[in-house]
């Protein structure tokens, strides 16, 4: 079977649809963090509509920030460092993962496909952001509205 082919404008009609599903989200009162953001949570329909789906981990952001007492929630390798690192978070937390989500779609790689979970909780723990900007190389040729917004993202 043949490796299904996508085009840049259907990437960017896709990421558009989640940006507004998170936009949605993020503006309702209050505002419901997701925490989850990551391609095993973004569903398709047949006619090609993307939705959000697994809120298990969502929170209702009812102050300024939502409070992190569990363990580190949600698929490492979209995980905001604030998360990681047990600090109160807000909407941010999805807008990092949304440009890690990005960067999968641009590269069709899974993000730190060869790390294990601990390895890029530690490397986010102790770097932050500039371990993602150090790791996840934004590819050359890249239309320069989406590296830039992946940067900002991060």
């Amino acid at each position: 079977m043949g490796r299904f082919q996508v085009d840049t404008q259907q990437v960017v009609k896709w990421a558009l649809m989640i940006a507004e599903g998170m936009g949605y989200l993020h503006q309702r009162d209050p505002p419901i963090v997701h925490r989850d953001l990551s391609s095993n949570n973004i569903l398709m329909d047949r006619k090609g509509v993307v939705k959000i789906g697994d809120f298990g981990l969502s929170k209702i952001k009812l102050h300024s920030k939502v409070s992190n007492h569990s363990k580190i929630a949600g698929t490492p390798n979209y995980v905001a460092p604030e998360v990681v690192r047990g600090q109160p978070f807000d909407e941010k937390a999805d807008v990092f993962a949304y440009g890690v989500l990005l960067w999968e779609m641009t590269t069709r790689k899974v993000p730190w496909a060869d790390w294990q979970p601990f390895q890029i909780q530690f490397r986010m723990w102790e770097s932050g952001c500039a371990a993602v900007r150090e790791t996840l190389k934004i590819p050359e040729g890249l239309e320069p509205t989406l590296s830039s917004l992946m940067w900002k993202c991060w």
